[in-house]
């Protein structure tokens, strides 16, 4: 998939000044990006009655929930690996209590999760149970992590490779465009073409994608398919899967600086950041390494981000475990409807158990 090798031209000093402060952007206009999915979605009528079904004496029987005292689950307990044990067993022989039935089984409390058995096991809101988004935005979607704008949400997903075919189905249609790296990650490609979504190359070195190549990649595509859409940039900037580059700070506002020049959206999917190493030492110097841990790392183009043109995928298959399937998306508010919608209506909501 690799482009013509042809000269790079530099972005315009305008494209890579620094970026207004929200207070000054322009509102975010979010109708370029959308699908005619996206445009033929409605809000789910089952999650719109939840506030409702929530008031204090209320027996709904609109929603199709069951009664918790029908669910089977008895007991469940995990015992959580502490940092430094090698011990599978040691791991293991004093679990955790996350759930339990108590009393005479009509009472469910849960220790350690946050949430009743009642909120584990039944249908969830469908932008996930307020006790996890609270964990999450007060654990990771922290201050400097963040976008430097107030109109945002966050969605608990099912992984990162989920929350693609989300965007793909909402910011995509058949025929369109998707700017990738040339070498990219195949599940998002695999996922994509039989759609109809063309991948569109753009070069890359050794920080990942080169900036100064998009508007190259946009103009070949749109010659060879006039009338077309290419505004979506998917890109992966910490650990580039298969070629595990990591951009520069400098890098990313450069990326996010062409962007703004032609109005893409950037769909960043960021699997590794935590896992993100320092640079390569030869071996008689491994001892000047100092790991990022979880204060220096690389700060993400969402937390650049100062409009609401970049959709942050993230997922704990690479710090929790893959089996889980749980991650989260985080959008501007104007997109975020449309993926909500999407999500509702075709998993109603990730997983208890993922979440608890």
């Amino acid at each position: 998939m690799s482009p013509p090798q042809e000269p790079l031209s530099a972005p315009s000093a305008a494209a890579v000044a620094a970026a207004p402060a929200s207070s000054a952007a322009a509102p975010f206009d979010a109708s370029p990006f959308l699908s005619i999915e996206a445009r033929s979605r409605v809000p789910s009528g089952l999650k719109s009655f939840y506030p409702i079904t929530i008031r204090p004496g209320m027996r709904s029987l609109g929603g199709g929930l069951p009664h918790p005292d029908t669910f089977v689950l008895q007991h469940f307990s995990a015992g959580v690996v502490q940092r430094g044990e090698k011990d599978e067993a040691a791991a293991i022989s004093a679990p955790d209590v996350l759930v339990r039935r108590v009393g005479d089984g009509s009472s469910i409390v849960a220790t350690g999760a946050g949430l009743s058995v009642e909120e584990f096991l039944q249908y969830s809101p469908g932008l996930g149970w307020d006790t996890v988004r609270a964990a999450i935005r007060d654990v990771l979607l922290v201050d400097g992590a963040t976008p430097r704008y107030a109109d945002w949400e966050f969605l608990v997903t099912h992984g990162s490779t989920a929350a693609w075919d989300l965007c793909a189905r909402m910011f995509l249609d058949r025929g369109d465009g998707l700017l990738v790296e040339e070498f990219t990650y195949s599940s998002t490609l695999e996922q994509s073409v039989p759609h109809g979504i063309v991948p569109v190359p753009v070069r890359i070195d050794d920080e990942g994608m080169v900036p100064a190549d998009i508007p190259r990649a946009v103009a070949a595509f749109q010659a060879k398919h006039p009338g077309a859409r290419c505004n979506v940039l998917y890109v992966v900037p910490t650990g580039q899967n298969p070629t595990g580059t990591r951009m520069s700070v400098q890098r990313r506002k450069d990326l996010l600086a062409v962007c703004r020049e032609l109005n893409l959206l950037v769909i960043e999917d960021d699997p590794y950041s935590f896992l993100e190493l320092p640079d390569y030492l030869p071996a008689d110097r491994r001892g000047e390494y100092k790991y990022p841990g979880i204060t220096d790392l690389t700060p993400t183009m969402l937390s650049m981000d100062t409009e609401g043109r970049v959709v942050h995928l993230f997922t704990f298959s690479k710090i929790m475990a893959p089996g889980f399937r749980v991650g989260y998306l985080v959008a501007h508010n104007s997109l975020m409807k449309y993926l909500r919608f999407v999500s509702e209506g075709v998993i109603q909501s990730a997983a208890g158990f993922s979440q608890g």
